[in-house]
């Protein structure tokens, strides 16, 4: 199961704006004694679709468009 764990705008050199999103895939962590699930790999895309790398807390390569972006802080 996929559920998103973080979304926020980000902002490329040139001004343009993107807003990022943040999947986490929640792996079944069930034993006989207790349910639950843990947290597993992490699938960042715009919200357009197009497929991000993680740079840093605040920076991400959008691969397709090869533009690096930096989270917008809010105030």
């Amino acid at each position: 199961m996929e559920v998103l764990t973080d979304e926020f705008d980000a902002e490329s050199e040139d001004g343009r704006r993107f807003h990022i999103l943040i999947y986490t895939e929640m792996l079944d962590a069930s034993s006989k004694t207790s349910a639950g699930y843990k947290p597993g790999r992490k699938r960042i895309c715009t919200s357009d679709g197009h497929h991000c790398n993680h740079i840093d807390d605040d920076m991400f390569e959008i691969v397709a468009l090869c533009l690096k972006v930096k989270r917008v802080k809010d105030l």
